[in-house]
């Protein structure tokens, strides 16, 4: 059974709202001046970057930089895969679906604007880098305290970059399929 009352800090980031609006907001006018400057040559790469790099910045800023040093009852690093599944099971205290979703949802972003940044990009060199970033985060919240590193959130996390990869190449392919058309 889903444990609802989690589910109002799904969405909550730990970063400060003067820092998210402020990044946000230096994002959308970066667009603007990308999308009405007629100097630009490739504006679809550059957008999709100014994007890429807004993701990571708040990624990086929500694992890690932003959240505060936690203490736990239990070990910071879990290394037992699907470990969080038989926790949800089991009502452990502390871990919820929520915590299994967002971990997908998070990296679907990274599949999805790698995809269109780098179109010949092949699934499996997404997931290594999905990977590579994955530890790197559940390292750096090991070493600095800042959550539980756990192999679960790699696989997760991995999972969301290959949803977000599929996406893409899904739309990329049905723009094909619509320039073939309309060349006929």
């Amino acid at each position: 059974m889903i444990n609802w009352s989690n589910f109002e800090n799904f969405f909550s980031t730990g970063i400060p709202h003067s820092v998210l609006y402020g990044s946000l907001i230096v994002t959308c006018v970066s667009l603007v001046i990308i999308l009405f400057s007629s100097r630009i040559i490739y504006k679809k790469k550059i957008l999709i970057g100014v994007l890429l790099f807004e993701y990571v910045f708040i990624v990086v800023c929500s694992t890690i930089i932003c959240r505060g040093v936690q203490s736990f009852e239990f070990a910071r690093l879990e290394l037992t895969p699907f470990w969080t599944y038989r926790a949800v099971i089991n009502h452990t205290p502390g871990v919820s679906v929520w915590d299994i979703v967002l971990n997908v949802v998070l990296f679907i972003p990274l599949g999805f604007l790698m995809k269109l940044l780098l179109p010949k990009l092949r699934l499996w060199k997404l997931l290594l880098i999905a990977v590579v970033c994955s530890v790197l985060i559940e390292i750096n919240q090991y070493v600095f305290e800042k959550g539980v590193a756990q192999i679960d959130d790699v696989t997760h996390n991995t999972i969301g970059a290959g949803l977000g990869w599929c996406l893409a190449f899904g739309g990329l392919a049905f723009e094909n399929v619509l320039k073939r058309i309309k060349s006929l």
